[in-house]
C-alpha cells in the first residue's frame, strides 16, 4: 500500500476483460486503488493505458511482475497464461 492509502495495482491484460471489466472497476474507487502499470501486447491498448492511467506499460506480463512496486496484481491476460502468470505472481508475493 502507498504512503497515501491507495492499493498500488498492476494489470496484466488490457483486453475486453482487462481494461472494461477491471480497470473500469478499479478507477470507480480512485479512493482506494490507483492503476500503476499495466500489461499487453498491443501497442494501442499500452498507449491507452499510459495515457489514461499514467501507468508504466509492458508489452510482457513478465517484466512487469520483475520490476514489481505494486501491491495487487490483477490477472486478465489470456485464459492459456492464466495458470504460469499465477503461480509467478504469487511466488512474488502479489
Amino acid at each position: 500500500m502507498s504512503q497515501d492509502g491507495l492499493v498500488r495495482a498492476a494489470i496484466g491484460g488490457q483486453g475486453r476483460s482487462g481494461y472494461n471489466i477491471h480497470s473500469n472497476s478499479l478507477k470507480q474507487s480512485p479512493q482506494k486503488f490507483e492503476i500503476i502499470a499495466a500489461a499487453d501486447q498491443l501497442p494501442q491498448r499500452r498507449e491507452d493505458a499510459k495515457v489514461e492511467f499514467g501507468a508504466r506499460v509492458y508489452d510482457d506480463w513478465r517484466p512487469m511482475l520483475e520490476e514489481g512496486g505494486f501491491d495487487l496484481f490483477v490477472n486478465a491476460l489470456p485464459t492459456p497464461l492464466h495458470i504460469d502468470a499465477s503461480i509467478e505472481a504469487l511466488n512474488r508475493g502479489y
